[in-house]
């Protein structure tokens, strides 16, 4: 019998209509991290659709890259694993909630923009837990 973990893990990829073998990845990943899992996965959402390719260039040469969208310019690309990517990405995730006192709005503007107080980050942070509200509604 599957654990209330996966079950939730089911429901959300459902409701996303995203491939369970990454929402699974990126709940386990949340969870060892000690995220809100259901966080994690509107981040990616937001970040990537859960598409594990995908990429893009930065104005500085860099690429942000994966699920979690991660800078090459601060992580190694784990462009081989994505349950190592996952874990990387939620460790960032909880080191920007640690670093703002579990402020989820400013943990996403610095996870996003480097800084907690940016505009552009804090527009994000708002898209990011639009996107969590309704998953949250959703698999009650």
């Amino acid at each position: 019998m599957p654990g209330r973990w996966q079950v939730t893990a089911l429901l959300i990829a459902l409701y996303l209509s995203r491939p369970l073998q990454y929402v699974e990845v990126v709940y386990a990943a949340a969870e060892r991290a000690n995220v809100d899992p259901v966080l994690a996965c509107a981040l990616v959402e937001w970040e990537s659709g859960f598409d594990p390719t995908s990429w893009d260039t930065n104005s500085d040469g860099s690429t942000d890259y994966g699920l979690f969208r991660l800078c090459s310019r601060y992580f190694y690309q784990y462009r081989e694993s994505i349950e190592r990517h996952c874990a990387q990405g939620a460790a960032f995730l909880m080191g920007c909630l640690m670093m703002e006192g579990g402020d989820e709005v400013r943990t996403l503007a610095r996870y996003n923009a480097g800084s907690p107080t940016s505009e552009t980050g804090r527009r994000y942070a708002a898209r990011v837990l639009a996107i969590r509200d309704r998953i949250k509604e959703t698999v009650r």
